[in-house]
């Protein structure tokens, strides 16, 4: 049952994802700069003791984007318009709570939220985060505008 709950996790990731890519459309041109993309013209507020994803080692992470302190991102992939971050469940629960909390704060807006997810959008970024019994996932996308 937990491979089960684990595999559908992971589909519905990859299912958020495709669906923000499109299978059929052709890829969108990266930015030619070596720098990350832009960020925000919003100046983020971080919320007291957290840690931002360029701290934690995510180099094209959106500038003052951050997670709550004391969490431990298990996996990593950190390309130039795309990152995620993998968590344990138990951290998942911090990391989403923390989330619906400072979004706003740090320049997104929820679009939608449920017990185990929330999917956001900001200026140049957006994301979702889902979480199962096994495992936690935030993807942050850069959107072309």
């Amino acid at each position: 049952m937990r491979i089960g709950r684990a595999l559908a996790a992971v589909a519905l990731v990859a299912a958020v994802c495709l669906g923000w890519t499109g299978c059929s459309a052709a890829p969108a041109p990266a930015p030619t700069s070596s720098a990350s993309p832009p960020t925000s013209s919003r100046s983020p507020l971080l919320p007291p003791g957290a840690t931002t994803l360029r701290d934690l080692g995510f180099t094209n992470a959106p500038e003052g984007f951050a997670l709550p302190p004391g969490v431990e991102v298990e996996t990593i992939s950190n390309q130039l318009n795309v990152i995620t971050a993998g968590f344990s469940p138990e951290d998942g629960r911090t990391v989403l709570a923390f989330l619906t909390t400072h979004l706003l704060e740090m320049g997104y807006r929820i679009q939608a939220a449920s017990d185990d997810s929330v999917v956001f959008t900001g200026t140049v970024w957006h994301g979702a985060f889902t979480m199962s019994p096994t495992i936690a996932l935030l993807t942050l996308r850069y959107a072309d505008q």
